[in-house]
């Protein structure tokens, strides 16, 4: 039986590096011992990450006139209603900018993401699904990184087909709707970042490390890409 899982105030301070030598020691091992505590670390550094790129920009811009006059109008109000709007207000100008246009001009990954979603790209295998542990071991040797394929049962997709092209892998899904999901793997092109854009009527999430770079994409709104993306990215067990 799997040792339970760690106080949620522990396992934030073993994912922001807090903990000093001996506990992070300790709690290393019963992250080996312990698979459910291995999946909430990933998906806590995963979403430490989201916020670091979604937020982290916004550190040195200044709030525009143009959006601070209406908070000068009411400056009457009460303390809790102006942070409250404050909040709104960041939360608003963070959509602002990671939305903008222009994002995806030249790039690579979402170019062959979507290529391969429209049924573009040479396919070089559909890999069977019956077997897990056989489907993760042929996507992790084309890609020549350890990736497991993700379950999105619990986000409401099932995978349908697991697709090769070459050295990169799609990975398919569908809802109860008939909507489909797709993540496009592929060799990392560079440093770290994570990317949400709108493409058409389908929202293309771009998650990257030093070694893989991750394309999602879905028509679904931008609050439920983050959600299913963070899922997927923990599941990818990079």
């Amino acid at each position: 039986m799997e040792p339970e899982l760690t106080p949620q105030e522990d396992l934030q301070a073993f994912v922001d590096g807090a903990l000093d030598r001996e506990a992070m020691t300790a709690f290393a091992t019963k992250i080996a011992d312990s698979p459910a505590l291995a999946r909430e670390v990933a998906r806590l550094r995963a979403d430490k990450l989201l916020l670091k790129h979604t937020y982290g920009p916004l550190a040195d811009q200044s709030i525009p006139d143009r959006l601070r006059d209406p908070f000068r109008r009411h400056r009457s109000r009460q303390r809790t209603t102006q942070f409250g709007a404050a909040l709104a207000l960041a939360a608003g100008l963070a959509l602002a900018v990671w939305f903008g246009p222009g994002l995806w001009n030249g790039d690579v990954v979402v170019k062959e993401a979507l290529a391969a979603r429209s049924g573009g790209g040479a396919v070089t295998r559909q890999v069977a699904l019956a077997d897990a542990d056989q489907r993760d071991a042929v996507v992790s040797a084309a890609l020549s990184v350890p990736v497991k394929v993700p379950d999105l049962g619990r986000s409401g997709f099932t995978l349908t087909a697991v697709t090769l092209y070459g050295q990169a892998a799609q990975l398919s899904y569908v809802d109860a709707a008939g909507k489909l999901f797709t993540i496009y793997l592929r060799h990392s092109l560079g440093q770290d970042r994570f990317d949400l854009h709108q493409e058409g009527k389908a929202e293309v999430c771009v998650w990257q490390n030093a070694e893989l770079a991750v394309a999602m994409v879905g028509e679904m709104t931008a609050k439920e890409m983050l959600k299913v993306a963070s899922s997927s990215y923990a599941d990818l067990n990079l």
